[in-house]
């Protein structure tokens, strides 16, 4: 039982645990979807000095549920990316992107096949950009700004 000087101890340590784990940021809860309405192939073709042809630019995009800013969501959209990324970077392609948006009631695949020209670009999160060497640009977006370059 506790005494009667650690009561106000006990419930300030209560309630931090409650604050706590109230504000983690899981990444348990994140679902990604395919943003295939919005999916480009840039089917140009890039005459260089190879012998076989490369088309210019592939974007995939992706809409993240439930997303939370920080650095446990970030590192697991990393992790997203890096294996995708092993698994179909096409070799035919010079650059190829992975864009992410925050899901909402109308950056959607079903709101933005009914309505394309009301894409939400304020929605984008993050933006990868690869060539056959890797990285090339990381960009972070907050409310459409540029957050982290």
């Amino acid at each position: 039982m506790l005494q009667e000087n650690s009561k106000g101890k006990y419930k300030y340590f209560l309630l931090m645990i409650l604050f706590v784990s109230c504000n983690l940021k899981k990444t348990d809860n994140i679902v990604i979807e395919p943003f295939y309405v919005i999916n480009r192939i840039d089917s140009s073709i890039h005459a260089s000095f190879s012998i076989e042809p490369a088309y210019i630019y592939k974007g995939d995009n992706f809409l993240i549920h439930d997303f939370i800013r920080g650095e446990q969501t970030k590192a697991y959209i990393d992790s997203f990316v890096e294996k995708i990324r092993e698994k179909n970077f096409p070799p035919s392609y010079v650059t190829h992107s992975y864009t992410f948006y925050e899901y909402s009631s109308t950056t959607n695949n079903e709101y933005i096949k009914l309505n394309p020209k009301d894409l939400n670009t304020d929605d984008i999160v993050y933006d990868y950009r690869f060539n056959k060497n890797g990285l090339l640009t990381f960009i972070e977006y907050k409310n459409g700004h540029i957050v982290n370059e």
